[in-house]
């Protein structure tokens, strides 16, 4: 247009105050934390750590300060869990940086020009690519870069969050091992065609609080359950809900683990079950 567009700050004590006031916005929801304004929950800060902790990069931060600076706490909860839903599930299916970040710069969009926060929450800008994502979900797993962030997810959506979530360091640990031993209970159990295809899905995973000990990894589940994975589980909910609900590790628990925890995420994204 020929016209020069006007500066995003202005020069001098304007930028320092503007800069001043995102700090604390940072400070509160990052460091100081929103459990009295949130309902006596840790909800809020719990899903806040997990995407810190979890996700690819914090391009999903400039949205919630800037919902935080026009609206504070108002349903502060709910923009936080579509903001996760929309940026996670890009990334899971695939989006590249450069996408992740335009929709996160549209979302700020939306968040600025809306008359109120029932019309940011309310708005297209956080409808996910269900195919696209639940396809990834659903397949193989293990070894992809999201697969710890969806693990921690479910333990997210078990956690009793009148406390906070510890989250120090986890690995992610396959309860039927990928290699077991030619004499175990695991080869009884599972054919080789069988592990081929179920070993390294979701279904078959969970978070342990400690390094892996791969000789360990490969004991029968009922030993394996006693022996080693009940010294590394007691800050991971969904790992103690497998554990504490399986006798035995067969394909039937598998597959119906599989099934769970699928639909806990299907429910959570707000993804109908029965149009996938």
């Amino acid at each position: 247009t020929g016209k020069r567009k006007k500066a995003l700050l202005q020069k001098g004590k304007p930028t320092f105050e503007y800069i001043e006031r995102y700090l604390k916005h940072y400070n509160k929801l990052f460091d100081e934390g929103s459990y009295e304004e949130t309902g006596n929950s840790f909800e809020f800060d719990n899903l806040v750590k997990v995407m810190e902790t979890g996700l690819p990069s914090n391009d999903w931060m400039p949205p919630l300060l800037r919902y935080f600076d026009r609206f504070k706490h108002e349903k502060i909860f709910d923009f936080l869990t579509k903001l996760d839903n929309k940026f996670s599930s890009d990334w899971i299916a695939q989006y590249t940086p450069t996408d992740r970040i335009r929709r996160m710069n549209l979302v700020i969009d939306v968040i600025e020009t809306a008359a109120d926060v029932d019309s940011v929450l309310n708005n297209d800008c956080f409808a996910i690519d269900e195919d696209g994502f639940m396809r990834t979900v659903e397949s193989t797993v293990y070894g992809r870069r999201f697969t710890r962030y969806i693990l921690l997810k479910l333990d997210y959506y078990f956690h009793d969050h009148s406390h906070p979530m510890p989250l120090e360091t986890l690995s992610v640990e396959h309860i039927l091992p990928q290699n077991p031993t030619d004499d175990s209970q695991w080869k009884k159990d599972f054919d080789n065609e069988y592990r081929a295809t179920w070993t390294d899905k979701l279904g078959n995973l969970v978070l342990i609080s400690t390094r892996k000990n791969s000789s360990q990894g490969r004991l029968d589940y009922s030993e394996k359950k006693d022996n080693y994975f009940k010294k590394r589980i007691s800050s991971c909910p969904n790992s103690l809900r497998v554990l504490q609900e399986n006798d035995q590790w067969t394909p039937y628990e598998l597959e119906a683990n599989h099934e769970l925890v699928v639909d806990k995420i299907h429910a959570n994204y707000g993804i109908a079950v029965d149009s996938h």
